[in-house]
């Protein structure tokens, strides 16, 4: 075989989009790949189209079939390719000009070479780069991290032929036919690198694409993760990487749940819980020890977001304290005299986390055995005092309700804010003493920058922020000698940047996507650990 990429394009029914798709592989600024139009049992004008191409370049090969699905289609463009070296590319997706010359350099020291995403919208609005892939290779991603994080697309990326074959990999001809591959995949590519370059442009939210249709079904998606373990066990490979598959089942449940939910919205929660929890109960006994815990969550926004990466159904679970503090539980609270709920609150989620100051909602909910996520980011947030009451001056707090009376606002820095907290911080150590319960630090700090992989800016008050963190070491400091059992879990600086597009707000106190991903993985490395110890 000779050293290229034989381009991969399953065709069915994507006559709008497949001019765009293929210009921008005709187009490459290195010569050396073929394309594999592959029609699907199209209906729709998708074959004239791919005549009309095949008739212009003699590199580009048309072959038709009956409609299977998209991993046969896929499938059958393989064991057409004549080059070293094939990549999928989705219809409805273009790829840069530069996509052979970038990905071809990288071939000789990798056999499978993945490359960063830029995400369109339907009508090629630009929504958003991601640089997943090349985080992962940052931190020298094994199999456990790579299927933690749950990005098992096939498009985006080039794979050696002869390690394909040699493997006799196999796409099923199911819906997410990505997810039911991704293990084998993994498991056969041992040499996995990245360009660090969005050289691939994803469309989401087409209506009518497969992604759509399986989001109105999700017992598709059980489907798929059953082709994924069944086919690992006929390679022999399912009790090598439990740990990973299980990890990977439940994290693609909790991505594509929410999802069906908000296509769906007729559908009974409950089946679907079911649905979902007897599938990974019949083949992971011992996953809620790890994914199903009485977790809690309290402190900031970052806390909750690992919260929300490790509960499989959160959309039922309440069980967070964000914009809350220890001062607020053990020390905190307000009489009905000093406040009143405002009329109109626009979020009723800080409103709901303001309730559970008030009513004390933490002694109800958090009990024997529970295990608490905490970070002490807002430990660096002024004090309000109010008659014998202490509460956190949050954004949540002055969003729901007015205080009366007489008022005293202790500063973050002050020193009577820390031994407010130290009492606070005796009690809650008594009260998880007498009722068992784990505690695993989240060692959150403010990042100094905002921005993306690829271009970051310091932000403003930079002494300010770096004074914070400097107390903040204190609180943290001063936490783990009153909690030496506690588990602690931290990320590489690197990953210490806010995302300048995050959606509730580009500040010091939030971070990123794969920074919150990063805590999370770590503590479910951490409690399946614990788990395999017992």
């Amino acid at each position: 075989m000779e050293k290229g990429i034989s381009f991969i394009v399953p065709v069915y029914n994507v006559e709008k989009y497949l001019n765009r798709c293929v210009s921008s592989i005709v187009n490459q600024n290195d010569r050396r790949f073929e394309l594999i139009l592959v029609n699907d049992g199209s209906t729709d004008k998708s074959s004239d189209i791919c005549k009309e191409w095949v008739d212009k370049y003699p590199f580009i090969h048309y072959v038709e079939q009956e409609n299977k699905g998209l991993g046969p289609a896929r499938m059958r463009g393989v064991e057409e390719a004549v080059f070293d070296y094939f990549s999928f590319v989705d219809a409805d997706d273009w790829i840069e000009n530069n996509f052979v010359q970038s990905m071809l350099k990288k071939v000789d020291n990798y056999d499978l070479v993945y490359c960063d995403t830029t995400y369109v919208d339907e009508n090629e609005k630009f929504i958003k780069n991601a640089y997943f892939r090349s985080n992962l290779q940052y931190v020298k991603a094994d199999i456990f991290k790579r299927m933690m994080y749950g990005y098992p697309n096939m498009w985006g990326c080039v794979y050696n032929k002869t390690i394909w074959e040699e493997y006799n990999i196999e796409i099923p001809p199911v819906i997410y036919e990505d997810s039911a591959t991704y293990i084998n995949i993994l498991d056969a590519y041992k040499r996995i690198g990245c360009t660090s370059e969005t050289k691939y442009v994803y469309r989401m939210g087409r209506t009518g694409s497969l992604m759509d249709k399986g989001r109105k079904n999700p017992e598709l998606f059980i489907k798929a993760l059953s082709e994924l373990i069944e086919g690992a066990e006929k390679k022999n490979i399912f009790n090598k990487y439990k740990n990973e598959i299980e990890a990977f089942c439940v994290r693609q449940l909790e991505n594509e749940w929410e999802k069906i939910i908000n296509n769906i919205s007729a559908y009974n929660t409950e089946d679907g819980n079911k649905l979902f929890s007897d599938f990974l109960d019949f083949h992971f006994s011992n996953w809620r020890k790890t994914y199903d815990l009485n977790l809690v969550a309290i402190g900031s926004y970052n806390v909750c977001a690992v919260y929300n990466r490790l509960k499989l159904f959160r959309h039922l679970q309440m069980y967070k304290y964000q914009f809350i503090s220890l001062i607020d539980i053990f020390n905190g609270g307000v009489g009905t005299e000093h406040f009143c709920y405002r009329e109109n609150v626009c979020n009723k989620y800080r409103k709901s986390m303001v309730e559970k100051i008030i009513n004390k909602s933490f002694f109800q909910e958090v009990g024997k055995n529970s295990v608490i996520l905490i970070d002490l980011l807002l430990e660096c947030t002024d004090l309000i005092r109010i008659g014998s009451y202490y509460l956190t001056k949050s954004d949540a707090l002055l969003d729901s309700i007015d205080l009366y009376g007489n008022i005293e606002i202790i500063p973050w820095w002050d020193d009577r804010r820390f031994m407010v907290w130290k009492n606070a911080l005796d009690k809650f150590a008594q009260y998880v003493r007498d009722n068992k319960i784990e505690i695993i630090v989240i060692e959150s700090y403010y990042a100094y920058e905002y921005g993306n992989e690829e271009d970051r800016k310091k932000y403003n008050n930079i002494e300010t922020l770096k004074n914070k963190n400097t107390q903040l070491k204190k609180y943290y400091d001063y936490f783990k000698k009153n909690f030496p059992e506690a588990i602690w879990v931290s990320i590489d600086k690197h990953f210490y940047y806010t995302d300048e597009r995050f959606s509730f707000g580009c500040i010091p106190a939030h971070l990123n996507e794969f920074a919150y991903y990063l805590f999370a993985n770590r503590v479910a490395e951490v409690m399946i650990e614990r788990n395999n110890e017992e």
